[in-house]
This record gives C-alpha cells, sequence and structure tokens, in this order.
C-alpha cells in the first residue's frame, strides 16, 4: 500500500494542486504577466479563456473555486473512510446548497440559460443525494432514480443537439454545398 501512497502523492502534487491554484489564481496572475515571473501565463491564455469565457470578467477564477469545492468534498469523504455513507452524503448536501446560493446570489455567468442549466443539475444532484439520504430502502427509490436520470439525460442531448445547430447554422461551406446540391438535383 506504500506505492499506492506514494504514487497518489506524487499525482496530487504534480498534478492536481497546481491545475487548480492555476485555475483558481490565473486572473490575478493575469494582471501581473507584464512581470517577468508571470510571463508564462500568457502561453496558457487560449487554454484559460476555454475555462473562462462563460464567466462574467470579476468572476473568472470560478473554475478554481468549483475545483476546492470538489476537493473539499474529496477529503470529506476520505477522511470519514466510507464507514458512514449518510454523513458523505450529508456535506455534499450542504456543499452543493451553499454552492447553489453562492453562484445565485453572485450571478456568476453572462448569459442566463447557463446559470439555468448550472442550477437545474445542481438542484437534480441535490433531490438525488436527498432521496438516496432518506428514502433509500423504500421501492421508489429505483423510480426516482431512473426519471432523474432520464431527465438529464434529455437536457444533455437538448444542449448538444443545440450546439450541432448552431454550429451548422454558421458553417457558409455547409450552406453553399447544400445549395449547390440542391440546385444539381433540379
Amino acid at each position: 500500500h506504500v506505492w499506492l501512497l506514494a504514487a497518489g502523492i506524487i499525482v496530487t502534487v504534480t498534478f492536481l494542486i497546481p491545475y487548480t491554484l492555476i485555475l483558481l489564481l490565473a486572473p490575478w496572475i493575469q494582471a501581473k504577466s507584464h512581470l517577468k515571473a508571470f510571463a508564462w501565463i500568457n502561453k496558457l491564455k487560449p487554454f484559460l479563456d476555454a475555462y473562462q469565457a462563460p464567466f462574467k470578467d470579476q468572476y473568472r477564477y470560478w473554475p478554481g473555486v468549483l475545483l476546492m469545492v470538489r476537493v473539499v468534498l474529496y477529503l470529506m469523504f476520505i477522511i470519514n473512510d466510507g464507514k458512514d455513507t449518510s454523513v458523505n452524503l450529508l456535506d455534499i448536501n450542504l456543499i452543493l446548497c451553499f454552492y447553489a446560493i453562492v453562484s445565485n446570489r453572485l450571478s456568476v455567468y453572462k448569459n442566463w440559460p447557463l446559470s439555468v442549466l448550472e442550477n437545474y443539475f445542481l438542484i437534480n444532484l441535490i433531490f438525488l443525494s436527498c432521496t438516496l439520504l432518506y428514502i433509500k430502502d423504500s421501492p421508489t427509490y429505483s423510480k426516482i432514480l431512473i426519471s432523474s436520470g432520464g431527465i438529464s439525460l434529455v437536457v444533455l442531448l437538448g444542449i448538444i443537439i443545440y450546439h450541432v445547430y448552431v454550429q451548422l447554422k454558421g458553417n457558409n461551406f455547409l450552406k453553399q454545398h447544400v445549395s449547390q446540391k440542391i440546385k444539381r438535383d433540379r
């Protein structure tokens, strides 16, 4: 087990901690990128923009906050060590409720549909963990789990269809190709 512990510590120190800190501190490091010590952050700008683009400028650190919430949850699970799953579920509920309240109060996203989607998935996760915590032995639990998963899958498919539609709508090459094909078929 010592080798697994060592591998876990190495991966955490080399990947997880720097990744989380870069996402969390990137807006402040980018503000100081004119200094030679912080010039390396400019090379990561396309990578960081992919994470930070949906957020308002004053909340571009929010992806780092999301990772910190995950780290806190992982630490709680490790500390509990699987002895009592109800404690883990209660932790999930409390942290996600706190996160949802803070996220809504700050209004971190540029577009309201993104806030609606995040709130839907957070409420769904809170609902599922509450259901597991309180009525896991009930026969209705599996029905609730299946319906919640099905609705989430439909929402995810809707998001994918929307993105495909937007890409096809803005693709001039595809429009020209289809119009030429229609002209040839006539």
